[in-house]
């Protein structure tokens, strides 16, 4: 941000000012205030932008030192606390603070832990996030036997568990006033019920009720969890019996609450025996999101109340509170909600909150307003959440952020335009001719020059057909090459990147190249000498291009090709071969490859051409991906080793290894059985992926008997899907099936020869490779499957084969659901892009596949 957003909002009233709220706020800016500003703080909320705080860590060899000094300071809630190498980024006055909020994901957070809370004495509220380094033994080691520590005044704690696993700085401390506890997690699995929960050890189990049954003596309770299994609630009740308020928000089954709280004996021995107070957060759960029925099942929960409310006075349930989102989530027409006004003549108490404005632009943690303890400093969820999900989309539409924020008013205008991170993510969309007229490029270039040296993320996309005749990367490109990060140049003239000298991009660490043909065709004298703008960029590691040979197999662009590590070449080029021969062996540190292959890439044709050269070996190869323009063995295979490959995948036309197809060009059949022992004997495959007009049961069982380690399949089939499902069904043994240890099921639904007529996935053939597949030994089990879909009625509850998936859920079979709608707009038919798992923060990639 190249003016200050603090000097004119914040400076002149910092004698005056009590509660402070900066999100987003340049992490340098806040570094640049002294201390002894604010005389009169007592409540602080800092929101800091990842990227904004890691490409300023110079700033943190000091730390920020503006309110250390802040005299009746004494609530705090920040996601950043300690810089990458664990030192503090904050200092605060640790020993006034009474609340204080930790959120910090960095690896180094334990430290918190560690050196900074052992100094709040003062401490009556603490909420922190654990991360993995924070769980179990790994933080036992760090802590290196130091004392115990006594937080004598701390009354509330909550918890949020990243992964379940025992939170091993309870051994580390003692809360003799705790009387509220808080636990926040996935699925809350202490028995191992839950094929994708970790299940906590044994011992560490008993470890953990022991020390909430023998050092706290809780009144208030709250459990916040995707699942939790009956076991756990009984267990956790069990710990907590003098607990009167219970707080709950469960992702999924719900009604395992009522059950185990429902009395069926004397209210003494049953759990919870003096709750009073029941408070229930209504506004996000599976089957609201899924629009799949009530968020309660009110049978289950009229069980429970019926037994809460038939017991002596003195134990009866006296109040009930519910939390939602919009107004129709805790209605008189809500099922349940009818269930309680019943008992309302007797006494019981009904109170109803809907946050809808609280809860607009947040993340989805909606408990601070229902903790007591916070009710006045709901500030300290602020949060801005303004921009597309993903970078790739952030457009220079008036209609849309960042742009519309400019429009709102003048005061608005002057932040967003300082504010650095609004533009320096941005994509050029230049449709129409007017756009390129040198007048509207110098207006898009001083958009751009709102970024200030902060690194940018840039996209140049000329539409089809549409006429360049000025210089469009002059005013573009040229004034920001320093700060480039990632650079998609789309369509742009060939002649202007050749133009662009050497040494240009010192940070530039991603490039897309996607060539107009008819551009390329018509320029090929250019490429007597090769584009060399990209060859010294010292940084740069992924690359993705449409052209890399020119028509005479000479190469069209130099790279740094020794220090690549992920490469999509996509040319269509007769000569592209040459890319295996010349450039491949060059690629040392590659990990991720993705290759178009030819003809004349595959079969006899590339043997003679490699013309016994020798082996290579590519040790840092993990992902392989190819697509395979004729059903031809590539016989690239033979003449490079890959022995770290772990992901694998094939796309392809007709996969018909044995000929069943009459239009297909079958494989020759020792061809077939080279390519299948190249993949038994040289791979050991966890991730396969297989994309295919048609794909025949024989190949499927062929390419599965080759891999039997996998356990994420990703599928992309146009026609007969069937024929996948019906070869992955349990007919026998688990352990003489195919892909026996398949855990995770990926499916492509947004193209198929089925769309327009009829279901992509047969749901007969689903439902029993499904049933199979849940009911063997849980250790078998399919754990997850992942839908993808160009519109959102591809994956809605209303599809058939859904609806067979969700009969499952209940075992703990886990399904996510992702439209990627805005991602394919304008691309042709290459979706599996935005499935593979390690391009999933390089999306850009697909600038390649535009039309």
């Amino acid at each position: 941000m190249g003016i200050s957003v603090l000097d004119p909002l914040l400076v002149p009233f910092t004698t005056s000012l009590t509660s402070l709220v900066l999100s987003q706020v340049p992490i340098s800016q806040i570094h640049a205030l002294p201390s002894g500003l604010f005389f009169s703080l007592e409540r602080l909320v800092l929101y800091i932008d990842e990227d904004d705080y890691q490409q300023n860590t110079w700033l943190l060899n000091g730390p920020v030192a503006a309110f250390e000094s802040a005299p009746v300071l004494q609530r705090v809630a920040t996601n950043k606390i300690l810089a990458g190498s664990g030192a503090i980024s904050f200092r605060l006055p640790w020993q006034q603070l009474t609340h204080f909020i930790e959120d910090d994901c960095d690896k180094n957070a334990h430290r918190f832990l560690i050196h900074i809370l052992p100094q709040c004495v003062t401490l009556q509220w603490l909420g922190i996030l654990l991360p993995e380094a924070d769980l179990g033994q790994a933080f036992e080691e760090l802590w290196d036997n130091q004392p115990v520590r006594i937080m004598p005044s701390l009354i509330s704690l909550s918890l949020n568990l990243e992964r379940d696993q025992y939170p091993n700085f309870f051994d580390n401390f003692k809360f003799p006033g705790l009387r509220a506890l808080r636990l926040k997690g996935g699925y809350m699995d202490f028995d191992g019920e839950h094929a994708n929960a970790d299940s906590w050890d044994p011992d560490e189990v008993n470890r953990f009720f022991d020390k909430i049954a023998n050092e706290f003596r809780l009144d208030y309770l709250s459990v916040c969890a995707n699942l939790i299994y009956r076991s756990t609630l009984e267990r956790l009740f069990r710990a907590t019996p003098h607990v009167t308020v219970l707080d709950a928000h469960i992702w999924e089954k719900f009604e395992n609450l009522f059950e185990t709280l429902t009395i069926s004996q004397s209210p003494s021995q049953c759990f919870l025996p003096r709750l009073e107070t029941l408070v229930l957060e209504l506004g996000s759960s599976v089957a609201l999101e899924y629009n799949e029925g009530e968020t309660i099942d009110p049978d289950a929960f009229a069980l429970f109340l019926e037994s809460r409310m038939r017991c002596a006075p003195e134990g009866r349930l006296r109040k009930i509170v519910l939390y939602g989102r919009y107004p129709d989530q805790v209605s008189d027409e809500t099922p349940f909600v009818q269930v309680i006004q019943r008992y309302m003549p007797e006494g019981l108490l009904l109170e109803r909150e809907v946050l809808t404005e609280l809860r607009q632009d947040r993340v989805n943690v909606d408990w601070t307003e229902r903790d007591p303890e916070l009710q006045d400093w709901l500030e300290a969820n602020a949060i801005i959440w303004c921009l597309p999900e993903h970078d790739l989309l952030i457009d220079i539409l008036p209609s849309k952020a960042p742009v519309l924020l400019t429009h709102v008013c003048r005061r608005w205008r002057e932040v967003a335009i300082e504010f650095v991170r609004l533009w320096a993510s941005l994509k050029l969309p230049l449709r129409e001719p007017e756009t390129l007229e040198g007048s509207n490029l110098q207006t898009i270039a001083e958009v751009l020059k709102r970024c200030k040296k902060a690194p940018i993320r840039l996209q140049v996309a000329v539409a089809r057909n549409c006429s360049v005749g000025v210089s469009i990367l002059d005013p573009l490109l040229i004034p920001f090459t320093t700060s480039l990060t990632s650079l998609v140049l789309s369509r742009v003239p060939i002649s202007q990147i050749h133009a662009l000298p050497s040494g240009l991009f010192p940070s530039l660490e991603r490039l897309v190249l996607y060539i107009d043909e008819d551009d390329y065709q018509q320029n090929t004298w250019l490429l007597n000498r090769p584009v060399a703008a990209f060859e010294s960029a010292p940084v740069l590691q992924r690359v993705a291009t449409n052209k890399i040979l020119a028509g005479s197999g000479a190469i069209s662009f130099r790279l740094p090709w020794q220090q690549l590590t992920h490469f999509i070449e996509d040319d269509c080029d007769e000569n592209a071969h040459r890319f295996l021969i010349d450039i491949l062996p060059q690629c040392v540190t590659l990990r991720w490859l993705g290759i178009l292959l030819l003809e004349a890439d595959l079969g006899q044709a590339f043997e003679e051409l490699w013309d016994n050269q020798p082996v290579r070996i590519m040790p840092s190869l993990v992902s392989l991906s190819l697509d395979l323009e004729r059903d031809q063995y590539p016989n690239f295979f033979d003449n490079f080793k890959f022995p770290g490959l772990r992901a694998l995948r094939l796309k392809g036309g007709y996969m018909d290894f044995d000929g069943e197809h009459a239009n297909a060009d079958f494989w020759d059949p020792d061809e077939v059985n080279r390519f299948f022992n190249k993949i038994a004997n040289e791979f050991r495959l966890d991730y396969l992926s297989v994309c295919a007009n048609l794909i025949y049961r024989s190949t499927l069982e062929r390419l599965f008997r080759a891999t039997p380690h996998v356990t994420v399949l990703d599928a992309h089939i146009w026609e007969k899907f069937e024929n996948l499902f019906e070869t992955l069904t349990i007919s026998q043994s688990p352990s003489q099936c195919f892909l026996p240890q398949l855990k995770t099921l990926v499916l492509e639904l947004g193209s198929s020869a089925a769309v327009s007529y009829g279901e992509t996935i047969d749901p007969d053939a689903f439902a029993s490779f499904l049933e199979s597949r849940m009911r063997c030994a849980p250790e078998d089990r399919l754990r997850k499957i992942v839908l993808y879909g160009r519109y959102p009625d591809q994956v809605s509850d209303e599809t058939p084969f859904v609806q067979v998936i969700q009969r499952y859920l209940p075992e703990g079979l886990s399904l996510e659901r992702r439209v990627v709608t805005e991602l394919r707009y304008g691309k042709l038919n290459v979706d599996w892009t935005e499935r593979d798992p390690e391009l999933q923060d390089w999306l850009e990639a697909n600038a390649i596949n535009w039309q």
